[in-house]
């Protein structure tokens, strides 16, 4: 088979300004109101209040448990006969 439009000479195709214009465009810009955050690892407000919640939930169960106990432990004492060993 002879390729008679490569003028004889094999080699590289010469690039096209068109193929080179569109080699080195970037996409267009798509702009949506709700648009995903730059960092992928970046946490959404649900996420970031979920975690505030868990974290402040044992501190707030266990400071109803120390104002419970503290004001249980006369009467624990008395009942135990062990008043002078509550500390």
């Amino acid at each position: 088979m002879n390729d008679s439009h490569s003028g004889g000479a094999a080699g590289p195709r010469p690039a096209i300004a068109a193929d080179a214009a569109l080699a080195h465009s970037a996409p267009p810009a798509v702009s949506t109101p709700h648009a995903a955050p730059a960092d992928p690892l970046a946490l959404s407000h649900r996420e970031k209040r979920l975690i505030a919640i868990s974290m402040m939930l044992p501190v707030f169960l266990g400071s109803v448990d120390q104002s419970v106990l503290a004001s249980a432990l006369p009467t624990i004492g008395r009942d135990l006969g062990q008043v002078h060993n509550l500390p």
